[in-house]
C-alpha cells in the first residue's frame, strides 16, 4: 500500500492543456525577446552578417513552432485514449529536431522572400515617382505654355535658383525685364569683391557664373543686413548662426529657396512668378518687372529643382 503511494508521488504529473498553452506563449515572448536583441546587435550595412542573423532567426522561429505543433498533438492523442490508462504506461514522444535540412530551406526561403519584397517596394516607389514626375511636369508646361515660354534647364548643382534668376536677367523674357538689364546687372555686380572673387578664381569661369557667385554675396549682404527675415532662417547643428547661414550662402553651393527669393524681389525691385504643380508663386510686387522660373519637386530623385524659362520658338 505504501509502495503504490510512493510510486504515485514520485511520477511526473502531466501537463494540461492551459499549462502547456501559458508555456507556449511564455517560450514565444522570450523568442521575440531574443530575436530583438539579435537585430539590434546586427549591424544593418553589413549585408552578409544581416543575411545570416535573419537565417538564424527564421531556424529559431521554425523549430520553436515545430516542437510546440508536436506537444500539442502529443497532448490531443493522449486525451483520445482510454482514462484506463495509467500515467506509467504514457510514454511521451521526444520533442521533434529541426534537420539541417530544414534549417537550410528555411534560410533559403527567409533570404529569398526579403530579397522579393525589397524589388517589389523599390519597383512600387520608382513607379509612383515617374507617374509623380510626369504629372508635375505637364501641369507646369501647361502653364508656361499659356504665356508662349516653356522651361530651359539650369545646372542641378544647388545653386539652381541663382542660375535660374541670372539666366532670367541675362535673356529677359518681358520687354520691362529687358528695360531694367543694365539696372539689375550694376547692382549684383556690387558685390564683385575681392573675397567673392578669389574664392572662385578659375579661369575658365564663364561671366554667367561669376553673376551667380555675386547673386550669392548679394542676397547673403541683404539678409544679414535685414534682422525682420532672421526669423526665416533655419539654423542646425551645422549651421548655428545667421552670419554663418549668410556666410554659407556667400561661399558655398547650399541649397536656398522662399527666403531668398523674396530678399532678391525686394531689393532688385523685381516680380519673380514660381510655376509650380499646384500653384504658381509670387515674390515682390506684380507691377514690376517680371522673372518666370519654374519649381520642380520631383526632377531628381536626390531632391526639387529650380528652372528658367525661355520664350517659346516656332
Amino acid at each position: 500500500m505504501s509502495s503504490n503511494g510512493s510510486d504515485s508521488e514520485d511520477m511526473p504529473k502531466e501537463e494540461s492543456a492551459g499549462k502547456m498553452k501559458q508555456r507556449h506563449f511564455k517560450e514565444k515572448k522570450e523568442l521575440e525577446k531574443l530575436i530583438a536583441s539579435m537585430r539590434r546587435s546586427c549591424p544593418k550595412k553589413d549585408v552578409l552578417k544581416f543575411q545570416q542573423n535573419e537565417q538564424e532567426i527564421a531556424s529559431l522561429v521554425e523549430g520553436l513552432e515545430a516542437r510546440h505543433q508536436a506537444e500539442i498533438s502529443s497532448l490531443t492523442s493522449s486525451k483520445t485514449d482510454t482514462s484506463n490508462v495509467s500515467h506509467s504506461q504514457i510514454v511521451h514522444p521526444p520533442r521533434q529536431k529541426v534537420t539541417r535540412a530544414q534549417k537550410r530551406r528555411a534560410k533559403s526561403k527567409a533570404i529569398n522572400d526579403q530579397y522579393e519584397q525589397s524589388i517589389q517596394s523599390k519597383d512600387e516607389d520608382s513607379s509612383t515617382f515617374v507617374q509623380a514626375q510626369i504629372q508635375e511636369l505637364e501641369s507646369i508646361t501647361k502653364s508656361l505654355h499659356s504665356l508662349s515660354l516653356t522651361i530651359h534647364q539650369v545646372p542641378p548643382d544647388g545653386s539652381c535658383l541663382f542660375h535660374a534668376v541670372i539666366h532670367q536677367i541675362l535673356h529677359p523674357v518681358t520687354d520691362e525685364l529687358r528695360q531694367r538689364q543694365s539696372t539689375l546687372l550694376e547692382s549684383i555686380n556690387q558685390f564683385s569683391s575681392q573675397s567673392v572673387d578669389t574664392q572662385h578664381k578659375q579661369t575658365s569661369m564663364s561671366y554667367e557664373m561669376r553673376l551667380m557667385w555675386r547673386l550669392r554675396a548679394f542676397v547673403a549682404h541683404h539678409i544679414l543686413n535685414n534682422p525682420e527675415k532672421h526669423p526665416f532662417v533655419t539654423l542646425t547643428e551645422e549651421v548655428s548662426s545667421v552670419s554663418d547661414y549668410c556666410e554659407r550662402i556667400r561661399t558655398t553651393g547650399i541649397d536656398c529657396g522662399d527666403l531668398e527669393l523674396s530678399e532678391i524681389a525686394k531689393n532688385l525691385n523685381i516680380h519673380i512668378v514660381v510655376h509650380a504643380k499646384q500653384e504658381n508663386h509670387h515674390f515682390g510686387e506684380p507691377t514690376s518687372p517680371t522673372l518666370h522660373l519654374t519649381f520642380q519637386e520631383y526632377y531628381l530623385t536626390q531632391g526639387s529643382h529650380y528652372t528658367s524659362t525661355a520664350i517659346m520658338t516656332e
